[in-house]
């Protein structure tokens, strides 16, 4: 009797095991092509245990998505964003050295932005206020500059040597204060 009690708690175990690792498999596979490798994120993931307390692995990788690839409360995602802005690009040396800081910045920001509300340093009214300045860049000649000027502050944000109110649209395009908008997220 003991023998066949231990043949159904290991079977069972093992069948939990291979459920476990198919779902892992399966959102491996379910990955969309053009963003960091997965790998990257459950490593920034396991990293953080306060957020891990918040927020699972699966939702974590949600939000990943929804910033690289958009959702319905902001259809265009990153990913657009760079292609579209890095088109704009006329010297193919520029244009190769713009896709790779949009790159950077989507792996510095897409961990940080996907983590809790709670405990994230980028917040949603960053990345509008981010995007709004790369969209507009084109119209002064100015993608390299405005790429370099985002970079540096997600590094900065995410540091905590930047105070989130600074990210204001006037920092990127000063002509945003010669008009009052209200900001909503303040």
């Amino acid at each position: 009797m003991n023998f066949i009690k231990r043949f159904f708690i290991v079977l069972a175990s093992v069948l939990l095991l291979s459920s476990c690792l198919s779902f892992r498999d399966q959102t491996q596979l379910d990955w969309p092509e053009g963003l960091p490798p997965i790998t990257y994120y459950i490593s920034s993931y396991e990293q953080d245990p306060i957020n891990k307390q918040y927020v699972s692995l699966s939702e974590y990788l949600l939000w990943v998505k929804r910033l690289y690839l958009g959702w319905q409360l902001y259809r265009s995602g990153w990913l657009e964003l760079s292609n579209d802005l890095a088109e704009t690009i006329v010297e193919s040396a520029n244009k190769d050295i713009a896709k790779e800081k949009l790159a950077l910045i989507g792996r510095v920001v897409s961990p940080e932005w996907a983590k809790h509300r709670k405990l994230s340093t980028i917040k949603t009214r960053h990345l509008i206020i981010w995007g709004n300045a790369l969209y507009q860049s084109p119209a002064n000649d100015e993608q390299l500059e405005v790429i370099d000027k985002v970079l540096a502050d997600a590094k900065l944000l995410i540091g905590r040597q930047l105070s989130p109110k600074q990210i204001l649209a006037d920092r990127y395009y000063p002509q945003a204060a010669l008009l009052y908008i209200e900001d909503p997220f303040q």
